[in-house]
Formats: structure tokens, sequence, C-alpha cells
């Protein structure tokens, strides 16, 4: 599948209806394990309140909207709710009644105490969300192949461009491959059920090539078409036999066809996180000061998890308070019997 053909077609309808907005989600970790989250659009008026935020909002979450200074006819709008521990975000997400639900995302924020030290870690998953994994996607994708996707390479040059065209061409061959082995085994599977004499699984093979054509210019609406396909290809009427089998025989698959087409529109965003204390270790790489974020699209979670982590170190000034009353305490009575000995 040419992903480059569909987003082609997605930006132009996106320029079209919906313009272009920056969206950034920032959460920020105090020292007690409580944050706030904060979802930031940076867009003209129409489009600031357009459906498909990243996470769910309600009426608990706080509006606020202003100009943007930095750019006439922009505004800046942003939604922000604290929470007492990630529970109640997590539980929030998996409320979401928006068909993002299915991304089965989750954040982890919690303390390890220390004496000196206390240790704040902040973890957020993207599990891989590709429907379509009869192929392996280790195959056609390489470790660094991942970080491509994930933001962490810049085409810097042209040799970096060529790079990251090559990647892409890889990924793209990946998803053809692997929806198109799912629709001929469906196809075969539907020849077997309809046992007709007239069809045989081997025809379905044999137009492979062809199959993945149709799927490389996206040229269906409904995977069902395969069918009318094969029936035109092969001049046999008998595949209609296909389109009795109920419940429908591309029932399942039609609904794994919607959802990477909803992934595929998918707004990319920023996601940033503000530590508190020193950060101590991260996947991040971009990291300024106690503030780190890592982009966010579909390629960056597709075939793989997307695990962004950050841990920081906060000192226990009670800790030390604590431990210098203890050391203090320890040297008086240690003077005092000293004073008692000479005294015998």
């Amino acid at each position: 599948m040419k992903t480059k053909h569909v987003i082609y077609s997605l930006l132009v309808l996106l320029i079209i209806f919906t313009g272009c907005r920056e969206i950034t989600v920032t959460t920020k970790v105090n020292k007690n394990g409580s944050f706030t989250r904060i979802i930031s659009i940076r867009g003209d008026s129409s489009d600031l309140y357009k459906s498909g935020l990243p996470y769910p909002i309600d009426s608990s979450w706080i509006s606020h909207i202003k100009p943007d200074t930095s750019e006439a006819n922009k505004f800046i709008l942003t939604y922000s709710k604290t929470y007492a521990n990630n529970d109640l975000l997590n539980a929030e997400i998996e409320n979401d009644t928006s068909w993002k639900k299915q991304l089965n995302r989750k954040i982890e924020i919690n303390k390890r105490f220390g004496l000196f030290y206390s240790y704040i870690r902040y973890r957020e998953i993207y599990p891989a969300a590709n429907p379509f994994t009869k192929l392996d996607y280790k195959n056609y994708l390489t470790n660094g192949d991942l970080q491509i996707f994930r933001g962490n390479f810049l085409a810097l040059n042209k040799q970096d461009s060529l790079l990251l065209e090559k990647t892409e061409d890889k990924m793209d061959d990946y998803l053809l491959q692997s929806i198109s082995i799912e629709i001929r085994d469906i196809l075969k599977k539907g020849v077997l059920q309809v046992n007709n004499k007239n069809l045989d699984t081997s025809i379905v093979d044999f137009y492979k090539d062809s199959i993945d054509v149709k799927i490389d210019d996206w040229e269906y609406d409904n995977p069902q078409e395969f069918i009318r396909y094969m029936k035109e290809w092969t001049d046999n009427p008998a595949f209609e036999d296909l389109n009795k089998i109920d419940p429908p025989l591309f029932q399942e698959q039609n609904q794994k066809f919607l959802f990477i087409m909803q992934l595929i529109e998918m707004e990319d965003f920023t996601n940033v996180v503000e530590m508190p204390g020193l950060i101590t270790s991260t996947n991040s790489i971009n990291v300024k000061g106690n503030r780190l974020s890592w982009g966010v699209d579909v390629n960056s979670f597709l075939v793989s998890d997307y695990d962004m982590t950050a841990e920081s170190r906060v000192i226990n000034k009670w800790g030390f308070i604590t431990t210098g009353i203890v050391i203090l305490f320890t040297i008086l009575i240690f003077f005092v019997k000293l004073r008692n000995r000479r005294n015998v």
C-alpha cells in the first residue's frame, strides 16, 4: 500500500476542510506524583474547536483562549486538568467514545522513595496499532528504520532525504504485503466455504499482483469489492457465490480497513513532559533542562510499541534534616558519656 497516495488525498481534504493546526500535549509532573495535563491547540478560529484531539475532553477541563502574538489571525486554545494520580487519567482514556479508544494508550506516573532522594518516573505507552499482523514487520523493517519513524532522525541533506524515502517505501511494502496476504487468505477461505467446483484457491494466488496493484492505488472502498475484481479478472461468475456467505466474508477485515484509515487521518502532535528535579534518564532525544518532548504520529507506533519514558530525582529535605538531627543527637550522647566517664 503506497501510503503516500492516501496521505496526499487526505492532506488535500485536510487543507480544504480543516485547515492546519498544531497540537501539543504537556504533562507537568509534581514532586508528589500528581500532575497537570495541558492540551494546547494553535491555529485560526475555524480550526481550534475541531474534533480529533489526542485525548478525550469534557466539562471538567478548564479552557482558555488567547490571540497568538507571534502570528496574525492565529489563536491558542488550551485545555487543562490536574490529576491526583495516573489511574484517573487512564480511566478517562478507557472511557473514550471515539475510535482512539482502540489505541489502548496508557500513562504511568509513580514515585519511589529514598532517604535523601525520591525518584519520579513517567511512562506513556502507545501499543503497536497495525491491525494487519500476519507478516512479521521485522522481516521488512530494521530497528534503525523504526528510530527514523519515531523522530530520532533529521534529514539534513539529500542523502538523508533519500534514506528517509527508502525507509518509507519499506513501510509501504510491508503494509501492502500484510493487507494483500490477508485479502488473499479470506478469498481462499470463501472459495473453500462455497464449495463450488468452478472455483479453486490457486486462482486467488495467481492474481496476487493484480490484488497488490489495487491495494497500492487504494482502489477500493470496501474489501468486499475484491470478490467483484476476481469475477472480472477471471471472467468467472462463480465468484459471485462469495457474496452470499453470511456473515459477509470481509466483515472483520473491513473493520481493520476502517481503523487503519482513521490511523492515517490522525493528526500529529508533540508530547511534552516537565519533570520535577534533575532528569536522570529518558529515551527522548529532545531534552532542555527538565523539559522533554517526543513527536507522536501514526508511524511512531504503527508496527511496534512507542514507549516514552523519563525519570527524575528530587531532593528530600526532610531526609537531610532528619539525618542531621540523628548525627547531632549521636554526637551529643557521645560527649555526655565521655564527660560522665571523666567524672567517675
